[in-house]
Protein backbone atom coordinates (compact mmCIF):
# COMPACT_ATOMS: atom_id res chain seq x y z
CA UNK A 1 0.00 0.00 0.00
CA UNK A 2 2.76 2.31 0.38
CA UNK A 3 4.87 1.79 -1.91
CA UNK A 4 1.33 2.38 -4.25
CA UNK A 5 0.94 5.54 -2.30
CA UNK A 6 4.28 6.66 -3.65
CA UNK A 7 3.77 5.86 -6.92
CA UNK A 8 0.29 7.77 -7.02
CA UNK A 9 2.38 11.04 -5.29
CA UNK A 10 5.33 10.65 -7.56
CA UNK A 11 2.88 10.76 -10.70
CA UNK A 12 0.65 13.87 -9.09
CA UNK A 13 3.68 16.04 -8.94
CA UNK A 14 3.34 18.04 -12.11
CA UNK A 15 0.28 18.79 -10.77
CA UNK A 16 1.35 19.43 -7.22
CA UNK A 17 4.17 21.58 -8.90
CA UNK A 18 1.91 23.49 -11.02
CA UNK A 19 -0.13 24.55 -7.65
CA UNK A 20 2.66 25.36 -6.27
CA UNK A 21 3.45 28.00 -8.86
CA UNK A 22 -0.19 28.81 -9.17
CA UNK A 23 -0.25 29.79 -5.17
CA UNK A 24 2.84 32.07 -5.70
CA UNK A 25 1.55 34.01 -8.52
CA UNK A 26 -1.77 34.23 -7.10
CA UNK A 27 -1.17 35.97 -3.98
CA UNK A 28 1.04 38.41 -5.78
CA UNK A 29 -1.70 39.37 -7.43
CA UNK A 30 -3.94 39.38 -4.93
CA UNK A 31 -5.98 36.77 -5.71
CA UNK A 32 -5.02 34.33 -3.12
CA UNK A 33 -7.92 32.21 -1.47
CA UNK A 34 -8.18 30.32 1.64
CA UNK A 35 -6.77 26.95 0.25
CA UNK A 36 -4.93 29.00 -2.72
CA UNK A 37 -1.74 27.38 -0.30
CA UNK A 38 -2.52 23.77 -0.87
CA UNK A 39 0.17 22.81 -3.11
CA UNK A 40 3.16 24.61 -1.30
CA UNK A 41 2.01 22.92 1.65
CA UNK A 42 1.68 19.12 0.18
CA UNK A 43 5.07 20.04 -1.45
CA UNK A 44 6.71 21.40 1.77
CA UNK A 45 6.15 17.69 3.09
CA UNK A 46 6.54 15.63 0.83
CA UNK A 47 10.33 17.33 0.48
CA UNK A 48 10.63 16.93 4.46
CA UNK A 49 10.47 12.99 3.88
CA UNK A 50 13.96 11.61 3.45
CA UNK A 51 11.65 8.30 2.09
CA UNK A 52 9.68 10.54 -0.30
CA UNK A 53 12.76 12.94 -1.42
CA UNK A 54 14.97 10.98 -3.13
CA UNK A 55 11.88 9.87 -5.80
CA UNK A 56 10.51 13.38 -6.56
CA UNK A 57 14.25 15.07 -6.57
CA UNK A 58 13.97 15.49 -10.59
CA UNK A 59 15.33 18.81 -12.58
CA UNK A 60 12.15 19.87 -12.95
CA UNK A 61 10.97 20.06 -9.32
CA UNK A 62 14.90 22.03 -8.80
CA UNK A 63 13.40 24.15 -12.09
CA UNK A 64 10.06 24.94 -10.11
CA UNK A 65 11.54 25.76 -6.49
CA UNK A 66 14.16 27.90 -8.30
CA UNK A 67 11.51 30.15 -10.05
CA UNK A 68 9.09 30.02 -7.01
CA UNK A 69 12.50 31.24 -4.89
CA UNK A 70 12.71 34.25 -6.93
CA UNK A 71 9.00 35.17 -6.86
CA UNK A 72 9.44 35.50 -3.05
CA UNK A 73 11.19 39.31 -3.45
CA UNK A 74 7.52 40.29 -4.26
CA UNK A 75 5.88 39.14 -1.71
CA UNK A 76 6.38 42.04 0.58
CA UNK A 77 2.80 42.33 2.25
CA UNK A 78 2.05 40.93 5.96
CA UNK A 79 -0.70 39.15 4.72
CA UNK A 80 1.87 37.22 2.38
CA UNK A 81 4.27 35.79 4.70
CA UNK A 82 2.76 32.66 5.36
CA UNK A 83 3.04 31.65 1.05
CA UNK A 84 6.27 33.11 1.28
CA UNK A 85 6.99 31.11 4.48
CA UNK A 86 6.31 28.17 2.31
CA UNK A 87 8.47 28.60 -0.37
CA UNK A 88 11.45 29.19 1.97
CA UNK A 89 10.72 26.17 3.81
CA UNK A 90 9.82 23.93 0.62
CA UNK A 91 13.31 25.17 -1.01
CA UNK A 92 15.25 25.33 2.08
CA UNK A 93 14.49 21.33 2.36
CA UNK A 94 16.17 20.81 -1.00
CA UNK A 95 19.00 22.86 -0.24
CA UNK A 96 19.90 21.08 2.72
CA UNK A 97 19.94 17.19 0.99
CA UNK A 98 23.67 16.37 -0.50
CA UNK A 99 22.61 13.70 -2.49
CA UNK A 100 19.83 15.62 -4.53
CA UNK A 101 21.70 18.59 -5.03
CA UNK A 102 24.72 16.64 -6.50
CA UNK A 103 21.99 14.25 -8.35
CA UNK A 104 20.28 17.50 -9.78
CA UNK A 105 24.10 19.62 -10.13
CA UNK A 106 23.21 21.36 -13.91
CA UNK A 107 20.01 22.24 -12.54
CA UNK A 108 21.11 23.59 -9.35
CA UNK A 109 24.19 25.84 -10.73
CA UNK A 110 21.84 27.04 -13.59
CA UNK A 111 18.61 27.69 -11.68
CA UNK A 112 18.80 27.15 -7.85
CA UNK A 113 21.97 28.96 -7.05
CA UNK A 114 22.11 31.99 -9.27
CA UNK A 115 18.41 32.46 -8.02
CA UNK A 116 19.58 32.68 -4.45
CA UNK A 117 22.44 34.72 -4.99
CA UNK A 118 19.99 37.33 -6.90
CA UNK A 119 18.41 37.23 -3.27
CA UNK A 120 21.03 39.14 -1.25
CA UNK A 121 20.18 42.30 -3.67
CA UNK A 122 16.60 42.32 -1.68
CA UNK A 123 15.45 44.80 0.28
CA UNK A 124 14.80 43.16 3.11
CA UNK A 125 17.20 42.01 5.54
CA UNK A 126 15.44 38.48 6.35
CA UNK A 127 15.53 37.73 2.18
CA UNK A 128 19.02 38.75 2.15
CA UNK A 129 19.35 36.15 4.80
CA UNK A 130 17.34 33.55 2.83
CA UNK A 131 19.02 33.91 -0.04
CA UNK A 132 22.61 33.43 1.92
CA UNK A 133 22.04 30.77 3.58
CA UNK A 134 20.65 28.94 0.36
CA UNK A 135 23.63 29.79 -1.34
CA UNK A 136 25.91 28.71 1.24
CA UNK A 137 24.19 25.50 1.48
CA UNK A 138 24.40 25.01 -1.53
CA UNK A 139 28.32 25.45 -2.26
CA UNK A 140 29.38 24.18 0.75
CA UNK A 141 27.89 20.43 -1.03
CA UNK A 142 28.81 21.08 -4.67
CA UNK A 143 32.81 22.52 -3.84
CA UNK A 144 33.21 19.47 -1.71
CA UNK A 145 32.14 16.58 -4.60
CA UNK A 146 35.10 15.80 -6.94
CA UNK A 147 32.76 14.71 -9.50
CA UNK A 148 31.19 17.86 -9.61
CA UNK A 149 33.60 20.93 -8.56
CA UNK A 150 37.03 20.62 -9.39
CA UNK A 151 39.36 23.80 -8.81
CA UNK A 152 42.04 25.23 -11.66
CA UNK A 153 44.87 23.47 -9.87
CA UNK A 154 42.98 19.71 -10.38
CA UNK A 155 43.38 17.26 -13.25
CA UNK A 156 40.58 14.56 -13.73
CA UNK A 157 41.31 11.73 -11.94
CA UNK A 158 43.06 8.83 -13.91
CA UNK A 159 40.27 6.74 -15.40
CA UNK A 160 37.96 9.19 -15.57
CA UNK A 161 36.11 9.46 -18.89
CA UNK A 162 36.25 12.33 -20.94
CA UNK A 163 32.39 13.21 -21.06
CA UNK A 164 32.78 13.12 -17.06
CA UNK A 165 36.02 15.44 -17.08
CA UNK A 166 34.29 18.16 -20.01
CA UNK A 167 30.95 17.67 -17.54
CA UNK A 168 32.82 18.89 -14.24
CA UNK A 169 34.76 20.90 -16.32
CA UNK A 170 31.88 22.82 -16.75
CA UNK A 171 30.01 23.21 -13.84
CA UNK A 172 33.36 24.41 -12.35
CA UNK A 173 33.55 27.18 -14.60
CA UNK A 174 29.60 27.95 -14.06
CA UNK A 175 30.36 27.67 -10.13
CA UNK A 176 33.84 30.00 -10.56
CA UNK A 177 31.47 32.68 -12.04
CA UNK A 178 28.66 32.10 -9.47
CA UNK A 179 31.33 32.60 -6.18
CA UNK A 180 32.60 35.72 -8.25
CA UNK A 181 28.99 37.29 -8.16
CA UNK A 182 29.32 36.54 -4.33
CA UNK A 183 32.82 37.38 -3.51
CA UNK A 184 31.37 41.25 -5.48
CA UNK A 185 28.74 41.89 -2.31
CA UNK A 186 30.50 39.86 0.50
CA UNK A 187 31.63 43.84 1.87
CA UNK A 188 28.36 44.46 2.10
CA UNK A 189 27.13 41.35 3.73
CA UNK A 190 30.05 41.59 6.49
CA UNK A 191 28.30 45.37 7.31
CA UNK A 192 24.80 43.78 7.27
CA UNK A 193 22.54 42.56 9.91
CA UNK A 194 22.65 39.74 11.88
CA UNK A 195 23.31 36.66 11.21
CA UNK A 196 24.25 37.50 7.84
CA UNK A 197 27.61 38.38 8.44
CA UNK A 198 28.71 35.24 10.25
CA UNK A 199 27.24 33.21 6.98
CA UNK A 200 28.98 35.66 4.90
CA UNK A 201 32.20 34.63 6.63
CA UNK A 202 31.36 30.48 6.86
CA UNK A 203 30.45 30.60 3.13
CA UNK A 204 33.54 32.62 1.96
CA UNK A 205 35.63 30.18 4.01
CA UNK A 206 34.47 27.19 2.30
CA UNK A 207 34.98 28.88 -0.83
CA UNK A 208 38.82 29.79 -0.26
CA UNK A 209 39.39 26.43 0.97
CA UNK A 210 37.94 24.65 -1.96
CA UNK A 211 39.77 26.67 -4.40
CA UNK A 212 42.83 28.68 -3.28
CA UNK A 213 43.03 30.79 -6.43
CA UNK A 214 40.48 32.85 -4.98
CA UNK A 215 42.60 34.01 -2.18
CA UNK A 216 44.54 36.82 -4.29
CA UNK A 217 40.88 37.43 -5.45
CA UNK A 218 40.28 38.22 -1.87
CA UNK A 219 43.67 39.84 -1.04
CA UNK A 220 42.47 42.20 -3.64
CA UNK A 221 39.89 43.71 -2.90
CA UNK A 222 40.37 47.09 -1.37
CA UNK A 223 37.33 47.09 0.89
CA UNK A 224 36.88 44.06 1.68
CA UNK A 225 40.72 43.03 3.20
CA UNK A 226 40.47 45.26 5.90
CA UNK A 227 37.20 44.12 6.62
CA UNK A 228 38.22 40.99 7.32
CA UNK A 229 41.15 42.11 9.35
CA UNK A 230 39.23 44.19 11.30
CA UNK A 231 37.28 41.81 12.59
CA UNK A 232 40.45 39.26 13.32
CA UNK A 233 39.78 41.25 16.70
CA UNK A 234 39.11 38.53 19.85
CA UNK A 235 36.96 41.28 20.83
CA UNK A 236 35.00 41.70 17.55
CA UNK A 237 31.36 40.00 17.59
CA UNK A 238 32.15 38.61 13.95
CA UNK A 239 35.62 36.89 15.14
CA UNK A 240 35.19 32.85 15.04
CA UNK A 241 36.35 29.91 13.20
CA UNK A 242 35.26 30.74 9.88
CA UNK A 243 37.04 33.83 10.07
CA UNK A 244 40.02 32.58 11.82
CA UNK A 245 40.46 30.10 8.54
CA UNK A 246 40.07 32.82 5.90
CA UNK A 247 43.09 34.44 7.71
CA UNK A 248 44.72 31.69 7.48
CA UNK A 249 43.97 30.96 3.99
CA UNK A 250 45.12 34.63 3.54
CA UNK A 251 48.19 33.52 5.35
CA UNK A 252 49.58 30.44 3.60
CA UNK A 253 48.41 31.07 0.12
CA UNK A 254 48.64 35.45 -0.28
CA UNK A 255 52.52 36.59 -1.10
CA UNK A 256 52.16 39.96 -0.61
CA UNK A 257 52.29 39.83 3.81
CA UNK A 258 53.26 43.81 3.53
CA UNK A 259 49.82 43.93 2.92
CA UNK A 260 48.46 42.10 6.11
CA UNK A 261 51.49 43.75 8.39
CA UNK A 262 49.99 47.36 6.77
CA UNK A 263 46.46 46.36 8.38
CA UNK A 264 47.80 45.26 11.41
CA UNK A 265 47.91 42.01 11.66
CA UNK A 266 50.34 41.31 14.04
CA UNK A 267 48.75 43.10 16.92
CA UNK A 268 45.94 41.19 16.28
CA UNK A 269 47.12 37.24 16.65
CA UNK A 270 49.15 39.05 19.64
CA UNK A 271 45.95 39.66 21.31
CA UNK A 272 44.18 36.28 20.20
CA UNK A 273 47.45 34.38 21.69
CA UNK A 274 47.10 36.61 24.87
CA UNK A 275 43.16 35.90 25.09
CA UNK A 276 43.60 32.56 23.92
CA UNK A 277 46.30 31.71 26.93
CA UNK A 278 44.32 32.96 29.95
CA UNK A 279 41.41 31.47 28.63
CA UNK A 280 43.15 28.04 28.76
CA UNK A 281 44.08 28.80 32.49
CA UNK A 282 40.49 29.37 33.60
CA UNK A 283 38.16 27.43 30.84
CA UNK A 284 40.73 25.13 28.95
CA UNK A 285 37.93 24.62 25.78
CA UNK A 286 36.68 28.26 25.88
CA UNK A 287 38.83 28.84 23.13
CA UNK A 288 39.81 25.17 21.65
CA UNK A 289 38.54 25.98 18.11
CA UNK A 290 40.87 29.10 17.67
CA UNK A 291 44.71 27.57 18.92
CA UNK A 292 45.20 25.46 15.34
CA UNK A 293 44.47 28.28 13.02
CA UNK A 294 45.74 30.92 15.01
CA UNK A 295 49.51 29.49 15.83
CA UNK A 296 49.82 28.21 11.66
CA UNK A 297 49.20 31.77 11.26
CA UNK A 298 52.00 32.33 13.20
CA UNK A 299 53.80 29.79 11.70
CA UNK A 300 53.06 31.17 8.32
CA UNK A 301 54.65 34.99 9.15
CA UNK A 302 57.78 33.62 10.83
CA UNK A 303 58.35 31.16 8.28
CA UNK A 304 58.13 33.38 5.39
CA UNK A 305 60.60 35.83 7.33
CA UNK A 306 62.76 32.84 8.31
CA UNK A 307 62.57 32.25 4.11
CA UNK A 308 63.57 35.66 2.73
CA UNK A 309 65.64 36.19 5.25
CA UNK A 310 67.86 33.19 4.44
CA UNK A 311 68.02 34.49 0.65
CA UNK A 312 69.12 37.83 1.71
CA UNK A 313 72.30 36.58 3.81
CA UNK A 314 75.52 37.55 1.99
CA UNK A 315 77.01 34.49 2.20
CA UNK A 316 73.53 32.11 1.89
CA UNK A 317 74.36 29.16 -0.55
CA UNK A 318 70.35 29.12 -0.72
CA UNK A 319 68.84 29.13 -4.20
CA UNK A 320 67.37 32.54 -5.26
CA UNK A 321 63.34 32.28 -5.40
CA UNK A 322 62.05 32.87 -8.87
CA UNK A 323 59.77 35.93 -7.14
CA UNK A 324 60.88 38.38 -10.05
CA UNK A 325 62.56 40.41 -6.93
CA UNK A 326 65.55 42.54 -7.02
CA UNK A 327 68.07 41.91 -4.41
CA UNK A 328 67.28 45.48 -3.13
CA UNK A 329 63.34 44.90 -2.73
CA UNK A 330 64.28 41.22 -0.77
CA UNK A 331 66.47 43.11 1.37
CA UNK A 332 63.52 46.11 2.03
CA UNK A 333 60.76 43.01 2.64
CA UNK A 334 62.76 41.27 5.15
CA UNK A 335 63.55 44.55 7.20
CA UNK A 336 59.79 45.10 6.72
CA UNK A 337 58.84 40.93 7.81
CA UNK A 338 61.47 40.87 10.74
CA UNK A 339 60.60 44.43 12.29
CA UNK A 340 56.89 43.18 12.52
CA UNK A 341 57.71 39.55 13.92
CA UNK A 342 59.66 41.27 15.98
CA UNK A 343 56.18 41.70 17.89
CA UNK A 344 55.75 37.73 18.30
CA UNK A 345 58.29 38.20 20.70
CA UNK A 346 56.10 39.05 23.90
CA UNK A 347 53.74 35.37 23.15
CA UNK A 348 57.59 33.29 22.99
CA UNK A 349 56.73 32.30 26.55
CA UNK A 350 52.95 31.49 25.82
CA UNK A 351 54.02 29.02 23.20
CA UNK A 352 56.56 27.45 25.80
CA UNK A 353 54.15 27.25 27.92
CA UNK A 354 52.02 25.29 25.31
CA UNK A 355 55.10 22.68 24.32
CA UNK A 356 53.92 20.91 27.87
CA UNK A 357 51.02 20.46 26.20
CA UNK A 358 50.59 16.98 24.56
CA UNK A 359 47.29 17.14 21.99
CA UNK A 360 47.87 17.37 18.99
CA UNK A 361 46.10 20.43 18.57
CA UNK A 362 49.60 22.19 20.08
CA UNK A 363 51.99 20.86 16.99
CA UNK A 364 51.77 24.33 15.37
CA UNK A 365 53.03 25.62 19.10
CA UNK A 366 56.26 23.36 18.52
CA UNK A 367 56.99 24.88 14.83
CA UNK A 368 56.50 28.31 16.12
CA UNK A 369 59.05 27.61 19.01
CA UNK A 370 61.26 25.79 16.79
CA UNK A 371 61.86 28.60 13.98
Amino acid sequence: CFNALVETLVALMPQILSLSRMAVESTIAGRASGGSSTGLVVLRYLLTSTCLRPRIATPTLVDALAQNLVLTERLTRDEQQDVRQLVVLATEQLTQNSVTLIACAERVVGQLLPNALGLLQAQDASTRFLGLKMAGDILAVLLNDSETYRSAQEVPAEGSTGRASARSAGLSGHINRLIQQFLSVVSRLLEDEDPIPSYALRTLSAVLEANAGFVAIVASNAQLLPLLLERLDPDHAHNNQHLLNIAKQLVEKHTDLEQLFRLGIVPKINKLLSRMRSSSQTDPRGMEEFFAPVLDMLFGLLFTTWEISQHCAPDSAAAVPSDGLTAGERMRLRAVYVQECEGFLQNVGTCLVWLAHEDSGWRSARRTVCI
